[in-house]
């Protein structure tokens, strides 16, 4: 809970998928918000990042790439290292096959590793990936077992690349 004034409010925990995690929407974008909003306390304690790509990278190996881009992103007035220590802690990595089902058990299962008292943090997806994928995501998503009724999915928008009329995802 914060004390803003008379206003107090809490920032619930949220389980974030983000699908192209090493891309450069979420390199030079996302992680920079997602660091700032935990600088400035608008992260729960619990919120985890669950970063899926392609790239056969360990953990560590992830977590590298992503401290590398915020202290290139991120100006350096705005960098605190107990912060980034903070937010580095809070990523995990999966490499995932976005177009199969196999694999997504992963989400399911990183989802369980986290359970308070017998249930799960809402969760959102993020999908930083091209629109031509979007619906084999959420149909793998679905198929696994990986969505519940608290999911919400999350889609990046090119409008370069939008056209008219829009199609429907699923």
């Amino acid at each position: 809970i914060r004390d803003r004034g008379m206003i107090q409010d809490t920032t619930p925990e949220v389980d974030l998928a983000l699908f192209g995690a090493l891309g450069d929407l979420a390199l030079r974008k996302l992680y920079p918000a997602l660091y700032h909003l935990d600088r400035d306390g608008l992260l729960a304690v619990d919120t985890r990042v669950l970063g899926l790509a392609r790239q056969d990278l360990d953990v560590e190996a992830f977590r590298k790439r992503v401290r590398e881009a915020l202290k290139k992103y991120v100006k350096a007035t705005a960098l605190d290292n107990d912060c980034l220590q903070r937010f580095i802690e809070r990523l995990d990595y999966r490499v995932l096959d976005f177009a199969t089902v196999e694999g997504y058990d992963a989400i399911r299962d990183w989802r369980a590793t986290a359970s308070r008292d017998g249930t799960q943090a809402p969760m959102t997806v993020y999908l930083a990936v091209p629109a031509s994928i979007y619906g084999a995501i959420c149909r793998n998503l679905e198929a696994s077992g990986s969505l519940d009724d608290d999911t919400r999915v999350v889609v990046a928008v090119s409008y370069t690349h939008l056209t008219l009329p829009t199609k429907r995802i699923v």
